[in-house]
């Protein structure tokens, strides 16, 4: 995909005001050329058409026959969970039903020009930002890309993994701990501070003798062989975060 381009879908059961915000964004676009834009008339349709490395921008109207916006976020999040949801409403009262799926915005219907602007310009901005290292996280049902700065630890559970993330979920996945780890080689933000677990470095809080304690309240013991070199990783590793200044 061409960094300089814009992969878009609206998604409103209304044509007029899919038509209305599809103009709206043309304008914003004009002379820069950057857009691709796709709409769809449902959540199904746009589910039936989903590749998860296509659309950076998705553009849901709240209130939709059939399946809601609501719904269908909590839907992409799990095909993508970078993919920018700006929330489309009539109303602003709905607009706080959209906070827990973590929308990147939401826009008051018929869209105001300069509003749609502000909401492009800072979506660039986000989208100009070097692209995160990710995982991918094979479940029965799908695979989904994940930023590896939310992965707060990793752990093996029988024949599948549970990962904890930042926004408090447990995503479970299928593949071996192994094939996991494989994808995390090179990366210093990990630490294999026990048998089949994984802790990210940057999410330690402090650390009390052998057990870490991590940001989210969560707390993991380092294994007794060889604990003294684990601790020494720790220590360099947030020696090293301060010098770069994090």
């Amino acid at each position: 995909m061409n960094t300089s381009e814009i992969h878009i879908a609206v998604v409103d059961d209304l044509e007029m005001d899919r038509a209305q915000l599809i103009q709206a964004i043309e304008t914003w676009d004009l002379h820069r050329g950057r857009i691709h834009y796709a709409e769809f008339e449902s959540a199904e349709d746009l589910l039936s058409n989903f590749d998860r490395n296509g659309y950076q921008i998705v553009f849901l109207d709240i209130m939709m026959n059939g399946m809601d916006g609501i719904d269908l976020s909590r839907r992409l999040r799990q095909l993508d969970a970078k993919l920018m949801i700006v929330f489309l409403t009539s109303s602003p009262e709905y607009a706080m039903d959209a906070f827990p799926v973590h929308p990147f915005d939401y826009l008051i219907k018929p869209v105001d020009q300069e509003k749609l602007n502000h909401v492009m310009d800072e979506a660039v901005r986000s989208l100009a930002v070097q692209k995160e290292r990710e995982v991918l996280i094979r479940s029965a049902r799908s695979e989904i890309s994940f930023p590896v700065s939310r992965i707060i630890s990793v752990e093996a559970d029988g024949h599948t993994l549970e990962i904890h993330t930042t926004d408090r979920q447990t995503l479970r996945s299928i593949m071996s701990y192994k094939d996991f780890r494989k994808q995390l080689e090179g990366d210093d933000r990990f630490l294999e501070c026990n048998r089949g677990l994984l802790i990210n470095l940057d999410h330690v809080l402090s650390r009390d003798g052998g057990i870490v304690n991590m940001m989210d309240g969560s707390h993991y013991a380092l294994r007794t062989k060889g604990q003294g070199e684990l601790i020494a990783k720790l220590s360099q590793y947030q020696i090293t975060r301060m010098k770069r200044g994090f």
